[in-house]
């Protein structure tokens, strides 16, 4: 859509992407209210399973995104990259 278009649009939230539309490219973990608290406050959290991919997009239940992770395999948990929370 052209810029004009947007800018006399009515509802010009439907031109918006979510923040995580650019990161679709990154596997998804999902994580409990407690695991996403900690996400944010810059703790680490154990990982369910190991990850052949060095990062994830974390999204606490039910579909509220938190951010980037980055997998420690050495210590099999994710860690905060990018929060956005």
């Amino acid at each position: 859509a052209a810029l004009t278009d947007i800018e006399t649009a009515r509802d010009w939230t439907t031109y918006l992407l979510p923040l995580d539309a650019a990161l679709s490219h990154l596997p998804e973990i999902i994580v409990g209210e407690d695991e996403a608290r900690g996400l944010i406050n810059g703790l680490t959290i154990a990982a369910s399973a190991p990850s052949l991919l060095p990062r994830a997009r974390a999204y606490a239940a039910p579909y509220r995104f938190i951010g980037v992770v980055k997998y420690d395999a050495l210590k099999q948990q994710w860690r905060p990259d990018k929060i956005f929370a």
